[in-house]
């Protein structure tokens, strides 16, 4: 079992590592770009900015096979930033120097309210990562949806840290595309230059560390600089961190069969819990990062700036193509009105800027890829009304009755729903739907950046209701995530408005009220969300005896159950094969506790097997032909299965005194 001191020191490796390769190379780039910050804002440009460039580097040379290379990068870049930190600390006592001449409101000291939010966001998201994945007499317990995500990521993450193109996990031969992978890649980079660090405790107990704090950060950067306002600054980082929706009063008009699944009940989980999706809560710094970059390139037209746009949202993709795709239509859609009407092309230069980037996020990983989107209206409000784990006020099989009996109701219903899924979803946040309409009502001569949030919020909240996705129908709601990030800053910004002219004990009695609304749904949350599943002894015992039996290269054969040997079953094997889900450590733990049960019929995934007589059939086995449906075995490399969980190596069995 890993002890705290293991814990902490691998925490202090992973933080030199970052340093090394993401504060020192951002720092070093935004001297290069010659751009005027406060502390605060280099601060959060200068590790978000940093993690961009770092990606970008590692990504380049994945494409290039040339991984190894990222070491002349980090040198280069580190070691350059450090000396002239070095000379000029000699010469004129730089820091003294900056200290002294940087306002005192602006210092970082002056920000302590802020650094106590961090903190406190760090602790509570840490109930999701933090609190989750260490090794116990039961084995290793995890949270929620780790039980099938995290081994999904972390397999992801360790392949990243060694080759590309990787493999779709659990599926050995088939290259992983149409996937955003810059999130397991930054990490990955990260890994490479730190080995000795484990990637199950970079992925649950480090990285969330780096994200939740970075989170209220850019939250609070964005906010202050497009609204100068502290107060506005402070709400908004509050409301991204601890408000969720109104999902609690479900249990309190319809009874409290509904109170298990407040948060999701409407389809959209608050971002307090985006924690548990890396690919998503990185996403939210680079379009907070994005947003304020470009406020800053319309007031001051600096070409530094332009240039941070470009690589904040043209990276986005890489990360979430839910976020991407918003901001590319609404920022183009902004600046098409603003040349059209003032002939101001500021907008369209900072769209142009970051289709380079964009496009090298996305063509590599996805140019052959098909589109997932279906038209399909209404068919997330519907099944948020009768699905048994979200609003289930009535069944489908009764609304069809209805809408066959009197189909004018069930549109008005429609109509009701839409309203529940947009504030349900909001909460607090609906604060910002004054501002959003009246930017929209006017949008021929609203502030640009208010103009594009309101686009942003109104493409999110649509592409959910008329759209949904293959596979994962309702997975098309991830477009209304970057709508709850970006909806908070115009809703503080509302609050302050109207309570300005308060007096301080009435505005302080509002905030109260505020909170009060915002709370309850964060609440819940660290109380419902539970654990779902794990790593249980038998399969722990399973990984480790693999790990010190096998080599990397060896195959480990998997029966197909019954259910899936018919044509159609094998189509469904594949879809859930696409998703990921064969991953799942559920599927993982029983097939070890029929194992080590003996029982036969059952092999266990994690049983490795004579592999000389087997090759032959590798590439039948692998195929996604019709043919494959006859086949009786999976393939797989003992990699593909195990690593994701192997990774304790270095720390848990260490912890339990077994041989390394």
């Amino acid at each position: 079992m890993i002890t705290l001191s293991a814990f902490f020191w691998q925490l202090l490796l992973t933080g030199l590592a970052a340093g090394a390769a993401i504060y020192l190379p951002g720092r070093l780039g935004l001297r290069l770009l010659k751009v005027s910050l406060t502390p605060l804002e280099k601060f959060a440009a200068t590790w978000v900015g940093g993690a961009g460039l770092l990606v970008l580097v590692y990504w380049c040379l994945s494409l290039l096979h040339a991984q190894g290379l990222l070491w002349f990068y980090v040198l280069g870049a580190a070691g350059t930033e450090a000396w002239w930190l070095i000379s000029q600390l000699r010469r004129e006592r730089l820091l003294v120097a900056v200290e002294n001449e940087v306002p005192v409101e602006e210092r970082l000291r002056a920000f302590w309210p802020l650094w106590i939010l961090l903190g406190l966001g760090i602790v509570a998201q840490g109930r999701f990562c933090l609190g989750t994945g260490w090794l116990t007499a039961r084995g290793v317990d995890l949270l929620a949806w780790h039980g099938c995500d995290a081994t999904w990521h972390v397999f992801n993450l360790f392949q990243l840290s060694r080759t590309y193109p990787i493999e779709l996990g659990g599926f050995s031969g088939h290259i992983l595309t149409n996937y955003h992978i810059f999130s397991p890649l930054l990490w990955g980079a990260v890994l490479r230059l730190a080995p000795v660090v484990d990637a199950w405790n970079l992925y649950l107990h480090i990285a969330p560390i780096f994200y939740s704090g970075l989170l209220v950060l850019t939250t609070f950067v964005a906010a202050r600089t497009w609204f100068g306002k502290n107060a506005t600054a402070y709400l908004a980082a509050g409301l991204v961190m601890f408000s969720a929706n109104f999902g609690y009063f479900m249990p309190l008009l319809f009874g409290p069969e509904h109170y298990f699944l407040w948060d999701s009940i409407f389809w959209v989980s608050s971002p307090i819990e985006h924690i548990f999706n890396p690919g998503v809560v990185s996403s939210h710094l680079f379009l907070l990062m994005g947003l304020w970059a470009l406020i800053r390139w319309l007031r001051e037209r600096h070409w530094g700036f332009l240039i941070l746009v470009a690589l904040f949202w043209g990276m986005l993709p890489g990360f979430k193509i839910f976020p991407a795709a918003l901001v590319l239509i609404a920022l183009f859609m902004v600046a098409a009105i603003r040349w059209l009407r003032d002939r101001e092309y500021a907008l369209l230069w900072a769209w142009l800027a970051m289709l380079p980037v964009f496009a090298l996020s996305y063509l590599p990983m996805n140019s052959q890829a098909k589109s997932l989107v279906h038209f399909l209206p209404g068919f997330n409000l519907g099944s948020m009304l009768v699905a048994p784990d979200r609003m289930a006020l009535m069944t489908s099989t009764q609304l069809k009755i209805l809408f066959a009996q009197r189909p004018g109701l069930v549109a008005l219903m429609m109509l009701g729903l839409l309203l529940v899924f947009v504030i349900g979803n909001l909460g607090v946040r609906i604060m910002a739907l004054p501002m959003l309409y009246k930017s929209l009502r006017f949008f021929h001569k609203t502030e640009p950046v208010m103009l594009f949030t309101a686009l942003m919020s109104v493409g999110g909240f649509l592409v959910p209701i008329l759209f949904v996705q293959t596979g994962l129908q309702w997975n098309t709601v991830q477009f209304v995530y970057p709508v709850l990030i970006l909806a908070s800053l115009p809703a503080a910004e509302q609050f302050w408005l109207w309570v300005a002219h308060f007096p301080r004990p009435q505005r302080l009695l509002w905030l109260g009220l505020v909170l009060a609304l915002g709370l309850p749904g964060w609440v819940q949350q660290l109380w419902v969300v539970d654990w779902n599943s794990g790593i249980t002894p038998p399969l722990f015992e399973a990984l480790h005896w693999l790990k010190n039996t096998g080599t990397l290269k060896e195959v480990v054969l998997r029966p197909l159950p019954d259910s899936f040997r018919t044509d159609e079953g094998y189509q469904q094997l594949m879809r859930r094969q696409i998703r990921g889900d064969m991953t799942s450590l559920k599927v993982w733990n029983q097939e070890a506790q029929a194992f080590s049960a003996g029982n036969t019929a059952a092999v266990s995934a994690l049983m490795p097997v004579a592999i000389p007589a087997a090759k032959p059939d590798v590439a039948a086995a692998n195929t996604s032909t019709a043919e494959s449906s006859k086949t009786d075995w999976l393939w797989m490399r003992q990699d593909v299965m195990a690593v994701a969980c192997m990774t304790f190596k270095n720390s848990y069995l260490e912890g339990m005194g077994t041989a390394q």
